[in-house]
């Protein structure tokens, strides 16, 4: 199938590719130079210049693929799928006589929602809330209002619109809020099973319940984090790596109050004032080998604990919108972006 590329210059930011790469879908933006083609930065590229450092602010020249695979406006589609299969990619721009992409050869199935067979996920619902007092006196966090319905009504909506439909949701804090509300699920099109914690067991100890259910892979979301990712992107990548976990990051930026001191080979200094440093943190979001788990013994245990005990592990960097909405600041500013 055609598509019609989003494209940026050569001189916009990492940040304006992730903004092209979510308002088309398509997992591609084509770079161009004095308005011809350049080169094109995939969904994959950014996250790993992510991962590599780079802040959003730098220059997509950075990640761009200038040698690109490429093909001229008109080719046959049999053709163009040709050169899809042996080059192994799948994107294929193409290009017109004055050096411009009009548009994009992708594979037929690359914007279709698809059933994952073997994936289920597990939203993680237990938490008190604590540090949304009083708001979650009466309601738990993930059901907090956004945009006038609760949180994980709409990740459990972009779950389905991913094709992942078998979910289990771990209860604990005002359980009986979140099990009519949503009940078995079928309402919004899923089939949602309740994993009921009789005490606290951290963010992991539930996957204990999990261990005899029929699935190869589970995705795991903390269930009051409000993000853009895309499910689809994230699990292709997880099978396509071979690890057996992936974990989801976010660019963590600051600014250093001070200035930083650099003793110099010369026996002199220099000095950074006031440096913005960025780091990656764990955004809560996870894909899980079962085989991760399936000797887990009841008890206590936290995600990221579970996680750094696993070899080897899969980074997959988010440029998505991604908030966690447990401290109140954080909650009423994306109250504030949807008013």
């Amino acid at each position: 199938m055609l598509i019609i590329p989003k494209s940026i210059d050569v001189k916009d930011t990492l940040k304006d590719a992730g903004l092209s790469l979510n308002q088309s879908g398509d997992g591609i933006v084509v770079i161009t130079k004095n308005k011809k083609f350049f080169g094109i930065v995939t969904d994959g590229d950014l996250r790993r210049g992510l991962l590599n450092g780079l802040p959003l602010e730098s220059r997509v020249d950075k990640i761009t693929n200038k040698k690109c695979i490429t093909s001229v406006l008109g080719i046959e589609k049999q053709e163009a799928k040709k050169v899809l299969l042996e080059n192994q990619i799948k994107h294929l721009p193409l290009i017109n006589a004055d050096g411009v992409c009009e548009t994009i050869f992708v594979e037929d199935d690359l914007n279709e929602s698809k059933e994952f067979n073997g994936i289920s996920v597990l939203l993680m619902a237990g938490g008190f809330g604590k540090r949304l007092m009083p708001l979650t006196k009466d309601v738990p966090k993930p059901m907090l209002p956004i945009d006038g319905v609760p949180l994980m009504e709409k990740i459990i909506k972009d779950l389905k619109k991913s094709g992942l439909k078998k979910i289990f949701i771990s209860v604990f804090y005002k359980k009986e809020v979140i099990k009519n509300y949503f009940e078995d699920g079928e309402r919004f099109g899923v089939d949602i099973e309740y994993i009921e914690e009789n005490e606290p067991l951290g963010t992991a100890g539930c996957l204990y319940y999990l261990k005899e259910k029929k699935f190869n892979n589970l995705l795991v979301l903390n269930a009051d984090i409000y993000t853009d990712v895309n499910y689809k992107i994230l699990i292709e990548d997880h099978l396509t790596s071979n690890a057996k976990a992936t974990m989801c990051a976010v660019i963590h930026q600051y600014k250093f109050p001070f200035g930083v001191i650099n003793k110099l080979s010369s026996g002199g200094i220099s000095i950074h004032e006031k440096p913005t440093i960025s780091k990656i943190a764990n955004a809560g979001v996870y894909m899980i080998n079962k085989k991760v788990f399936s000797k887990m013994k009841y008890g206590p245990k936290d995600m990221t604990d579970l996680i750094c005990s696993v070899v080897p592990v899969n980074i997959f960097t988010l440029f998505e919108n991604w908030t966690d909405i447990g401290v109140l600041s954080s909650y009423q500013s994306v109250q504030s972006q949807k008013d």
